[in-house]
């Protein structure tokens, strides 16, 4: 996994959390800092080693223009200028490209077409080319204040939730690989997916926070007292929930299983869990965690339409206003409850299907294969 700044909207970390310690190159010296590849490409200065292959390059280099046989190289000049080369905008060129190059590219087509309505003065609206993707409404001043109970309520917890509050700061790489069996070495182009998609959730996260402009609970009392950090930045939606939801959805289609599955239903709960730690350790309120919830459905569609091209897109909405004040996020009654608090929106006239991105569907293509090499039901 690549080194990747910022990651998660709560940190700085990298996505490769979790893998630590179990990259192809240890035992092997690629990364030693003395003459190792780290050194090479210049992450470490290390000038013996460049000295070293400057004299090497004199003693090794006869003049005489040697060509090496069976590199697929393009021939870049030929008797009338440039020849040969290679198709335009083909994603083939994506096995060329370095991960973290992969993962900017697969962000430059994911944000392309995107926007923000701002259609009142407490809802913000992501659409894509006049359609509508999702809705949020948030509560208000006079909700959060309530909802501030469950929180300070919630604090007796932390002494049993600590190991998993701590933990779970940083991008929540162990548990989600101790679910679907993981590994740099076997799954890196599913690694490269799942990265991509939960730095695109967490993106738009942050623009409807600073959008709709929500205080955490800190803010509210002095009696909150947070365990951790409370990060500088609005509390609604709970970027934490958006993430792992947007894990659970595009895992589940990317290894064709349905919301019921075993697995998925594994990946909903640790979501939740993921997400109540949060509301725990002091620095979010339960309504946070139903936003993130339907925010994450709703993007992780657009995100799997980009990569295939046929997944229908249902338009969903929340009203965090219709949220109990001392209510915990219940899954079940985002759009159950009575009243619902969210909306799908299943009608054929409003669902819709994405561009398809060949350079997005290159990386979900080389995932499946992974996948499927495990016994995933991939299609």
């Amino acid at each position: 996994m690549p080194a990747l700044t910022p990651f998660n909207g709560s940190n700085g970390s990298n996505g490769s959390n979790g893998s630590n310690g179990s990259n192809g190159s240890n035992g092997s010296n690629m990364a030693d800092v003395t003459n190792g590849l780290a050194a090479y490409a210049a992450t470490i200065v290390n000038p013996l080693l460049t000295s070293a292959l400057i004299q090497s390059r004199g003693a090794l280099v006869s003049g005489v223009g040697v060509t090496l046989p069976g590199f697929d190289l393009p021939k870049v000049w030929g008797p009338s200028g440039p020849t040969d080369l290679p198709t335009i905008n083909s994603p083939a060129q994506m096995k060329r490209v370095d991960a973290t190059t992969r993962f900017w590219l697969a962000h430059v087509e994911l944000f392309s077409g995107l926007k923000f309505n701002f259609v009142s003065p407490d809802s913000t609206e992501v659409v894509s080319a006049g359609k509508s993707l999702v809705k949020i409404k948030r509560p208000s001043r006079a909700k959060f204040e309530k909802q501030l109970g469950r929180v300070t309520s919630w604090a007796r917890l932390r002494n049993d939730r600590m190991p998993e509050i701590l933990t779970q700061v940083t991008p929540q790489w162990s548990f989600w690989a101790s679910v679907c069996n993981l590994h740099p070495a076997t799954t890196p182009f599913t690694l490269e997916l799942m990265n991509c998609a939960l730095q695109f959730v967490m993106l738009y996260t942050q623009r409807i926070k600073i959008c709709l402009a929500c205080p955490r609970p800190i803010e509210y009392s002095t009696e909150v007292q947070p365990i951790v950090l409370t990060p500088a930045y609005a509390t609604y939606p709970m970027g934490h929930a958006a993430e792992a939801f947007m894990f659970s959805r595009v895992f589940a289609a990317r290894t064709n299983q349905s919301p019921v599955s075993p697995q998925t239903v594994q990946l909903d709960r640790l979501a939740s869990r993921i997400a109540e730690n949060r509301v725990v350790a002091g620095i979010h309120f339960p309504v946070d965690t139903a936003a993130g919830f339907v925010l994450a459905e709703a993007m992780a569609e657009y995100f799997v339409s980009r990569c295939d091209g046929a997944t229908l897109i249902s338009p969903r909405t929340f009203d965090g206003a219709a949220f109990g004040d001392s209510a915990d996020f219940l899954q079940a009654d985002v759009y159950k409850g009575q009243p619902p608090l969210g909306t799908m929106d299943t009608t054929p006239q409003n669902q819709w299907v994405a561009d398809k991105s060949d350079l997005l569907n290159w990386l979900w293509v080389k995932a499946g294969k992974e996948l499927k090499a495990q016994g995933y039901p991939v299609v």
